[in-house]
């Protein structure tokens, strides 16, 4: 039953993450190209190959092996906006930036994925994923959803405005009463699994903050645009990755180093939250105003 409620939390999120958006958000990306380029890249290859690495050096078992690289390899979520919000970043760039991923994830992350399997896959852990059918789900459960979402935002600006706040709040409670109600069924494997993905789990996270570290150097952001880079980089939608272990690829097991990445990604956001609150520093404006608020 829980399974079969997955899809559709996972669509109630996009659909929030869509009414966050207006058509104007895509033409404000065309005039940032550097910045885009950078972030996305950082996001899409970055942390994917960040994870390959961790893995080939702790040399991690084909089940975790493959459960990091998935996280690695979902988009953003709409806990990096709250989070961006929250700590004064380039709240519209970072909503932008997580649709335009989640976008192209819906071709990236199986392709990257099934490269995944070739690879990690040892034994008689196999695992086949149809491309086509996958990209197909994903676009039905995902991409038409946030279609849906930004279309009733650019007509109704109701939606845009109190409709959006409403929404994210209803998806983000319905997916963690999910993902409790999971993790109780799934406690066994997750608690075995947890001591053994740990500690790639927290060198992924630590990772991601400092491949955002190394971007904003390379394409000189500054401000809100590098407190929106740790975000964007840092912490995956987990929702699609729960999605894609349990209703795809029908191996919890999977869902094991999403389940600790969660935890560790939302411990680290917080603290980089208090630390940017507590420097009592606000991040200098940009010419831009953030109008979106993703609760």
């Amino acid at each position: 039953m829980l399974l079969k409620l997955m899809p559709f939390c996972l669509g109630s999120i996009m659909f929030a993450m869509g009414l966050g958006l207006q058509r104007n958000d895509f033409t404000r990306l065309i005039r940032q190209p550097r910045v885009v380029s950078g972030l996305l890249a950082g996001q899409i290859l970055g942390l994917p190959l960040l994870a390959i690495a961790i893995i080939l050096i702790l040399k991690l078992p084909a089940m975790l092996a493959l459960g990091l690289l998935l996280i690695a390899l979902c988009p953003g979520g709409v806990t990096s906006n709250l989070f961006c919000q929250l700590s004064r970043g380039d709240t519209a760039l970072s909503v932008s930036l997580t649709a335009l991923s989640s976008l192209i994830g819906v071709f990236s992350l199986p392709i990257l994925l099934q490269f995944g399997f070739s690879a990690f896959s040892m034994g008689d852990t196999k695992f086949e994923l149809s491309l086509w059918l996958t990209i197909k789900q994903l676009i039905t459960i995902t991409l038409l959803p946030m279609i849906i979402g930004m279309t009733l935002s650019t007509y109704h600006p109701w939606f845009h405005q109190q409709g959006q706040i409403l929404a994210s709040r209803c998806s983000s409670l319905f997916f963690a009463i999910i993902v409790l109600l999971l993790w109780h069924q799934q406690w066994p494997s997750i608690q075995t699994g947890a001591l053994s993905i740990g500690s790639a789990v927290i060198m992924l996270n630590i990772g991601a903050i400092g491949l955002a570290l190394l971007l904003n150097k390379a394409i000189n952001l500054k401000g809100r645009q590098a407190i929106t880079s740790y975000y964007e980089i840092g912490l995956q939608n987990a929702a699609l990755a729960f999605f894609v272990a349990f209703n795809i690829l029908h191996e919890p097991q999977l869902a094991t180093a999403t389940t600790v990445y969660s935890v560790v990604m939302t411990i680290s956001a917080a603290i980089l939250l208090t630390l940017l609150r507590l420097s009592n520093k606000k991040a200098p404006t940009d010419g831009e105003t953030s109008t979106q608020a993703v609760k």
